[in-house]
């Protein structure tokens, strides 16, 4: 009876060591499947395409439209340049209405304190014309002003220029316009007040600048989740209610309030305190410039109207130039050899127009070479 009991106890613990075996054995195979099985945090390698394969057709849903399309990175801004057109309005308004809206939506990227360079078609005269509403350097700059501190040409207002996109706005209403000033902005105060959604771009660029951006009280009211302390993310509905009244106040008094008018002042005061060197005189003197676009005849009786220096159309110029003189078709990439090459040749030919970036520069000041002279790269160079 003894025996038979100790025999028993026995076999209960080698029972219960066998099971806990296998119970650690299937627990550490379950953590190793998950550890392999998680994905990693670090980015994915970027894998070139196989060029064997032919590529997806694009994702963009195919359209057709009855006159005209508008076409804008911040979606709700393409609606308001379509509404602007369904009321009749000019493209040029439709152009503005959209761009209001895109520098808030995108602020990141462009805004009221930026500038832009515009190519408008004239369908009636079969002629363009460009506008140069760029940003230009304050006054009181110098040279090597950036010597002593180059961070200071990247980031905070001494590296503001004084900002062009308002002026250009307004002067190109004032040319081309045909709906009331105020009725191309009020979609925008309308979505700002009612907030807009973050977008991922946006959300992502926020990132780039995530010490600087905490630093000012303003940007922090606008990106930082004040709950979190952390910045909004994508989806998430922004407010920008400090922006909404200074659309009021330009959508009641002009494009002009922000050079010579209420803003300007507060404008001024606001980047000095900041250390910046933009002065009234500096915003009341800007002025924006028409300007002949950048004209390129191609083959086929194709034309490339586009902006004159510092806009790089000029660039682009060269690189169609280059491209012409290969005469491509769709024989240019019937085969993986032909394919290679024609791929070979435009990347070449856009290093080579890169590399004459260094030329540039404002025509009012520097001399910049004649875009035809692309045309001879295509015959005095081997395609190695």
């Amino acid at each position: 009876m003894l025996l038979r009991r100790h025999l028993k106890r026995k076999l209960q613990k080698r029972y219960l060591l066998a099971a806990g075996l296998v119970l650690a054995i299937c627990g550490t195979a379950g953590i190793l499947h998950i550890t392999l099985q998680r994905p990693s945090r670090s980015k994915p390698l970027l894998v070139p395409p196989n060029p064997e394969i032919p590529l997806p057709p694009s994702g963009s849903v195919e359209r057709h439209f009855k006159q005209a399309a508008v076409c804008s990175d911040g979606p709700p801004c393409a609606e308001i340049g379509r509404n602007i057109f369904l009321k009749n309005g000019s493209v040029v308004d439709a152009a503005i209405a959209t761009l209001f809206c895109n520098g808030m939506v995108n602020s990141q990227s462009m805004g009221l304190g930026g500038g832009f360079m515009m190519t408008l078609y004239l369908h009636e005269s079969r002629t363009a014309i460009t506008l140069n509403a760029r940003e230009c350097a304050p006054l009181k700059s110098k040279p090597d002003m950036y010597n002593k501190d180059n961070e200071k040409s990247k980031n905070g207002a001494m590296a503001a220029g004084v900002p062009g996109e308002l002026k250009g706005y307004w002067e190109a209403h004032q040319r081309y316009g045909r709906l009331p000033w105020e009725e191309l902005i009020l979609p925008t105060i309308h979505l700002c007040e009612e907030g807009y959604i973050m977008n991922k771009h946006q959300s992502d660029s926020l990132s780039m600048r995530a010490k600087l951006i905490p630093m000012d009280p303003i940007l922090r009211e606008l990106f930082v989740n004040p709950k979190t302390g952390e910045f909004f993310h994508h989806g998430d509905r922004i407010r920008p209610k400090r922006f909404c009244e200074t659309l009021k106040i330009i959508a009641k008094n002009g494009g002009n309030c922000l050079y010579t008018g209420s803003l300007a002042k507060m404008f001024v005061s606001d980047i000095q305190k900041m250390g910046g060197i933009i002065t009234e005189e500096d915003m009341a003197s800007y002025r924006v410039k028409w300007d002949e676009p950048i004209t390129i005849n191609l083959r086929d009786k194709m034309t490339l109207f586009s902006s004159p220096p510092p806009g790089s159309g000029i660039l682009l110029g060269f690189i169609l130039n280059i491209l012409d003189g290969y005469n491509l078709t769709s024989e240019s990439i019937k085969d993986i050899n032909s394919t290679i090459l024609t791929y070979h040749r435009i990347i070449e030919a856009f290093k080579f127009a890169y590399a004459r970036r260094t030329e540039l520069g404002d025509g009012d000041f520097v001399n910049i070479t004649n875009p035809r002279s692309g045309s001879n790269i295509t015959h005095n160079r081997n395609n190695t």
